[in-house]
């Protein structure tokens, strides 16, 4: 019995005398998925006193401080008739006031390489930018703002800065069906919004009627060389939506 048993033994292990039963390792358990949430914050709670519910933040933009993972509001605040920057300073929320534009629309933020901030918004009949004296870095700065175009009714603003710290912005001339897309830009190094150059003796990139409903436009830059990005903006007309690109230098970016 004892050699009929051993004979067993050895034929079920492939030639081993010991009976040892080889087992697949156990697989590794399966990590949990990350779980992500979102929150919220209120930035701006308006001021004590006012019964009647007014617009703030009707138009707004967003953008990071360059280098961080700081967020960065610009907005407009009817009920206290100005223009706002609200920004998260490593500890908490700081609100600045950018310039008195209550009645502000169609607000854009951008930021230069060096983390200072630009804010763009149409009001009226012109447009409109905002530029800080120092970083938000620094706590305590001043806003230098200005018109940089005068029409009728300017709308769907947007603005781009390249690598190069050189500044696009584009637009709808008109809230009419006759309006015309628009573009300006500001070379670096920066003086305020007087630095900015505009379409003049034919101030449009094509002339063709915009729609009339036109709420927002885009502008971007296409590199050319590691000295030298080229505006592309889009824009819609009647019955198409167009894309332009301006391949030669800025100064002649401002002939349509």
């Amino acid at each position: 019995i004892n050699l009929l048993l051993t004979s067993f033994l050895i034929g079920c292990t492939g030639g081993s005398s010991k009976g040892i039963v080889k087992t697949e390792p156990e697989p590794a358990p399966i990590p949990a998925p990350t779980v992500y949430s979102c929150s919220h914050s209120v930035l701006d709670y308006g001021q004590k006193g006012i019964v009647t519910a007014v617009a703030r933040g009707t138009y707004s933009d967003v953008a990071f401080i360059p280098g961080t993972a700081s967020p960065t509001v610009a907005y407009s605040d009817a009920g206290t008739l100005t223009m706002k920057l609200n920004y998260w300073n490593g500890t908490s929320f700081i609100t600045e006031i950018i310039s008195g534009d209550g009645s502000a629309t169609f607000v854009k933020l951008v930021f230069l390489s060096s983390g200072v901030p630009m804010v763009f918004w149409t009001q009226g009949t012109n447009v409109k930018m905002a530029l800080r004296s120092a970083s938000l870095s620094t706590p305590i700065a001043t806003w230098s703002a200005g018109i940089i175009d005068s029409g009728t009714g300017p709308r769907a603003l947007d603005v781009s800065v390249n690598p190069l710290d050189q500044v696009g912005v584009v637009f709808v001339t008109d809230t009419a069906v006759a309006g015309r897309t628009k573009f300006l830009y500001c070379d670096a190094p920066w003086a305020g919004p007087s630095s900015f150059q505009t379409m003049t003796s034919t101030p449009y990139i094509e002339n063709t009627n915009s729609i009339a409903a036109t709420t927002s436009v885009g502008i971007s830059w296409c590199k050319s060389s590691d000295t030298s990005y080229f505006p592309a903006v889009s824009y819609s007309v009647t019955g198409a939506t167009k894309y332009g690109v301006c391949q030669n230098t800025l100064g002649n970016c401002l002939i349509n």
